[in-house]
């Protein structure tokens, strides 16, 4: 898919590779030249369920949909521990439903800008309580490739 930006490359480094992996700029300040050279995604579509509501929600935060990613991701790049949804809605101040859906287009986006990772056993992903009875499934920054 065409709407992921990819990493900046250094000409003159050997074969152009990633300018990360020569030394040539730092993980983190490649991360940075992502979220400021936006919008994330060539297009900018906002999911609904079809109905009246939900068309309209979408239509009215169309203008800021680049913005809120923007803003997910970073939130969650600066977690090295990772973050549930419920933590980017505190730190963030978003609505469930708006950090929800920010968090699942970054992570259903071909590469993926957001992941879930398995538990070291390997039998279901990582998760962290966010209440007495509840926990969430934690999301941390893809790698940058």
């Amino acid at each position: 898919m065409q709407g992921r930006r990819l990493p900046a490359v250094v000409k003159g480094t050997p074969s152009h590779t990633n300018a990360a992996e020569v030394g040539g700029i730092s993980h983190h300040d490649a991360l940075n030249s992502m979220l400021n050279d936006l919008p994330l995604f060539n297009y900018q579509t906002v999911a609904h369920n079809g109905t009246d509501t939900s068309r309209e929600a979408a239509e009215a935060i169309k203008g800021d949909l680049g913005r809120l990613q923007r803003l997910v991701l970073k939130t969650v790049a600066e977690a090295p521990d990772g973050l549930t949804c419920k933590e980017v809605e505190q730190i963030t101040g978003l609505s469930h439903q708006t950090a929800s859906a920010r968090l699942n287009e970054l992570a259903n986006c071909q590469p993926p800008f957001v992941e879930h990772r398995v538990e070291e056993g390997g039998e279901r992903y990582r998760r962290r309580a966010t209440g007495p009875r509840s926990s969430g499934r934690i999301y941390f920054a893809a790698d940058a490739a």
